[in-house]
C-alpha cells in the first residue's frame, strides 16, 4: 500500500511517499492486542532533473472500521522521523481495519489524505473478549471562559494502575500537552487566561505498575469552545 503525503514545500511536484509495512494485508489481530503499525518513507525529488525535496513536520494515524466511510484519529501528532506506533486493538471483533497515515505541516501547508486500501487487516471475530478500557466521561459541548474551572473525569475497568496523565489539545487533537498527573479518577482544570477561540479536547493516559499504558480515544468533536 502506497501513501503519498504532501507537505510544505517550494516545488509542488515534490512528494513524500509512505508505505505501511505492518500489519500485513489480510492479517488477523485480536481485540485488546497491542500491535505495531510501521511504515517506510521515501522523499522524492521534484521533476526528472531533481530539485527541491518535499518536507513535512508531522504525521498522524487514522483508522476506519467501516471500509473507509469514516475515520477516527488513533494517535496525536507524531514527529516526522517516527516510523512506528504501538496501538491497542479496540474491542470490535469481526471488523476490518483500514489505516491512513497522514503527513503535513499543521496549519502551514496541505495535508494529503490517502487511505491504504490494499493493506486492510482484520480483527478476529466471535464473542467479545474482556479488554482493559479507559473512557472519558462525556463533557457536554458548551462555551467556557478563561479562568473557569472544568471537571474532567474518566472510568477504567481494570486495576494495577500506577497513575494517570491528563492531556489537553487546543486544536482538536493535533497537538497534545500534559496538564496533570494523578492517581484519582478526575481533576479540576482551569481554562487558561491566554487561550481564545479554541476547540478543546482531552485525553487520558493510564500507566500500570508493569509499565504498560492505555490511552482514551481522542474525540472526533471538540468538547469545549473557549470564548
Amino acid at each position: 500500500a502506497v501513501l503519498v503525503c504532501a507537505g510544505f514545500y517550494s516545488n509542488a511536484n515534490a512528494q513524500v511517499i509512505a508505505r505501511m509495512t505492518s500489519p500485513q494485508a489480510g492479517s488477523v489481530v485480536l481485540p485488546g492486542q497491542e500491535i505495531n503499525i510501521t511504515w517506510d518513507v521515501n522523499v522524492a525529488p521534484a521533476g526528472k532533473k531533481g530539485g527541491t525535496l518535499a518536507t513535512y513536520l508531522e504525521q498522524e494515524i487514522y483508522a476506519s472500521f467501516d471500509g473507509g466511510n469514516t475515520f477516527e484519529l488513533i494517535t496525536a501528532e507524531l514527529p516526522a522521523a517516527d516510523r512506528s506506533f504501538t496501538w491497542t486493538v479496540p474491542n470490535l471483533p469481526g471488523r476490518t481495519v483500514l489505516i491512513d497515515i497522514r503527513c503535513g505541516n499543521g496549519v502551514r501547508g496541505p495535508e494529503f489524505l490517502n487511505p491504504q486500501r490494499s493493506a486492510v487487516f482484520n480483527i478476529l471475530g466471535g464473542k467479545k473478549v474482556t479488554v482493559n478500557t479507559i473512557t472519558l466521561n462525556k463533557i457536554q459541548k458548551r462555551k467556557v471562559f478563561a479562568g473557569e474551572k472544568v471537571e474532567i473525569g474518566w472510568d477504567v475497568n481494570f486495576d494495577n494502575i500506577e497513575s494517570f496523565d491528563v492531556k489537553v489539545s487546543f486544536d482538536e487533537g493535533l497537538h497534545m500537552q500534559k496538564i496533570a498527573t494523578t492517581k484519582e479518577r478526575s481533576i479540576i482544570w482551569t481554562v487558561p487566561e491566554d487561550v481564545s477561540s479554541s476547540r478543546i479536547v482531552f485525553q487520558v493516559v493510564a500507566r500500570t505498575a508493569d509499565g504498560k499504558k492505555l490511552v482514551t480515544r481522542i474525540p472526533v468533536k471538540p468538547m469545549l469552545i473557549v470564548e
